[in-house]
């Protein structure tokens, strides 16, 4: 269906109007819009629209609206705010927090094109402050108080934004679980980015918080270094590429940051060791002590950037990006970066364990 149709018809049906595409997926389509209310009141919106094909799926269905849910309750300033879950005439729809910024993925992308580091300083702040979007959706609780034991499992530069006033934001719950809306497949099949998997996930078995904080160890490491651990350019012609990839993750086969960016001090890269220890036991075990080690790394430094600092190197990094008034709110698929699969079965996986 044209922009136009589905604009006339969420226009007749609710109360409010979409502008343009920001993001498309294979499951779905993001745009920006305008939210109508009482005396000319309107807010900038994003509106997550769950293609025709995928809206009589109950699967695809289950996914967005356990995403909703779940984000609808995470109110934090690092976390991308939901307003509304809804459906049209059959087109289920999530009415989101308007993001006008970049994605990590832009950011880091943007460096390897000008041959440059992430600044060290920037690089742990940004860490930083997903650390505390997590620590806080992790220790969350159900109405009754008790935990929710929410996993986010894709934690990736694709789902972590960055505002024009530099303010980092964690997005995309869609293959997130927790111990009310849990994923009965885990176990028998592999969901997340492909390059940012925990082993535990890439080896198909159950995961806690501290998957999550595996992945996030290693963004922070593509984010210093400039490269992913666990796939290059080299690797993706590679054929079976996935088996590749999670054979790797599995047996936690990667160069250590230092001999890529030797720039990088030793506190720093013990922090990302520690945060992709293979045995989870030995990871950091909450996402507010990965976080205490990165501040308390920054201050010795004697650097506290805030996000009046993240918003100017933004600005130098992207000098377009304040001008181009819309940013992709981050599409269902990913960007192109390293991100090659969602889901995937375990009898077509089983060949990983033999790598």
């Amino acid at each position: 269906m044209s922009t136009r149709r589905l604009s006339k018809r969420f226009t007749d049906f609710t109360d409010f109007t979409l502008t343009r595409v920001l993001g498309e997926g294979g499951m779905g389509t993001v745009y920006a819009g305008w939210l109508h209310g009482a005396a000319g009141f309107q807010k900038l919106v994003a509106i997550k629209i769950l293609l025709e094909r995928f809206s009589e799926d109950p699967d695809f269905i289950d996914k967005l609206v356990t995403e909703a849910k779940l984000m609808a309750n995470l109110v934090h300033t690092n976390i991308v705010q939901i307003y509304r879950l809804g459906v049209v005439e059959g087109n289920y729809y999530i009415l989101m927090e308007y993001i006008n910024g970049a994605t990590l993925s832009e950011l880091i992308d943007r460096h390897v094109e000008m041959n440059l580091q992430v600044r060290l300083d920037i690089g742990l702040f940004i860490v930083s402050r997903v650390c505390g979007a997590l620590d806080y959706a992790h220790r969350r609780l159900a109405p009754d108080g008790t935990p929710l034991k929410i996993v986010h499992r894709d934690i990736c530069p694709n789902n972590i934004m960055i505002t024009v006033e530099g303010v980092v934001k964690l997005t995309d719950f869609g293959v997130s679980k927790n111990d009310i809306l849990k994923d009965e497949e885990e176990g028998e099949v592999v969901v997340g980015k492909l390059s940012y998997m925990s082993p535990e996930q890439a080896d198909f078995r159950l995961t806690d918080h501290r998957s999550d904080l595996y992945s996030l160890g290693i963004v922070m490491y593509e984010l210093l270094t400039g490269e992913n651990p666990f796939i290059t350019s080299a690797d993706e012609k590679t054929p079976n590429l996935t088996s590749v990839v999670l054979g790797k993750t599995v047996r936690g086969s990667f160069k250590k940051p230092r001999e890529i960016n030797p720039g990088l001090s030793p506190e720093v890269e013990r922090i990302i060791l520690k945060a992709m220890e293979k045995d989870v036991d030995r990871r950091y075990q909450t996402a507010a002590d990965m976080g205490f080690d990165i501040e308390r790394c920054l201050s010795k430094s004697g650097f506290k950037p805030g996000d009046a600092t993240m918003a100017a190197y933004l600005r130098e990094i992207c000098p377009d990006l304040p001008n181009r008034g819309d940013c992709p709110v981050t599409p269902w698929e990913g960007s192109k970066r390293y991100q090659t699969t969602d889901k995937a079965s375990k009898e077509n996986l089983e060949e990983t364990k033999a790598l």
